[in-house]
C-alpha cells in the first residue's frame, strides 16, 4: 500500500508539473508571477523524491529506519544531482545556444547566480519534504 501510494502520488506531480510547465511558457507564469518557480521546483524535489523513496523501498526492501535513512541520502543525493543537471541545462540553453524567448525584451530561462541558488534550495526542500512525509506518515514507527 505505501508503495503504491508514494509511486502514484510523485508521479501524478511530475505530471502535474509537466502540464503546469506547458502552461507557464503560454501565459509566461515564470516571468509575471515571481514565486512560480520556486513552486515548480519545490513541486519537482517533491515528486522525484516520492518516486525515487518508492523505487527504493521496492528494489532495496529496506525495513529498518536506519535502512531508510541511508535511502532518503541516497534519493537526496539523485535528487540534488538531477537539479544540477537541470540548472545546467537551462544554462546551456540560455547562453551557447542562445533561445532566448522573444516578448518585449530577450527572457532568459536562467537568470544568473540568485536564481540557480533558489531553484536549487527549491529542489533541495521538496526532496526533504517527501523524506518527511515518508518518515512522518508512512513509515513503520520503531518501539
Amino acid at each position: 500500500m505505501r508503495l503504491y501510494f508514494l509511486l502514484t502520488a510523485g508521479i501524478a506531480i511530475l505530471i502535474a508539473v509537466g502540464l503546469l510547465n506547458i502552461l507557464a511558457f503560454q501565459y509566461y507564469w515564470y516571468w509575471l508571477i515571481w514565486w512560480f518557480d520556486l513552486l515548480m521546483h519545490t513541486l519537482g524535489g517533491l515528486g522525484l523524491g516520492l518516486v525515487l523513496l518508492g523505487l527504493g523501498e521496492l528494489n532495496l526492501k529496506l525495513l529498518d529506519k536506519n535502512g531508510f535513512w541511508r535511502l532518503a541520502l541516497s534519493v537526496m543525493v539523485i535528487v540534488m544531482l538531477i537539479s544540477v543537471a537541470w540548472e545546467f541545462f537551462e544554462f546551456t540553453t540560455d547562453h551557447a545556444h542562445h533561445n532566448y524567448l522573444i516578448v518585449k525584451t530577450p527572457l532568459l530561462l536562467q537568470q544568473g547566480a540568485r536564481d540557480t541558488a533558489s531553484d536549487l534550495l527549491s529542489d533541495l526542500f521538496g526532496v526533504l519534504l517527501a523524506i518527511e512525509i515518508v518518515n512522518l506518515t508512512l513509515w513503520p514507527k520503531q518501539a
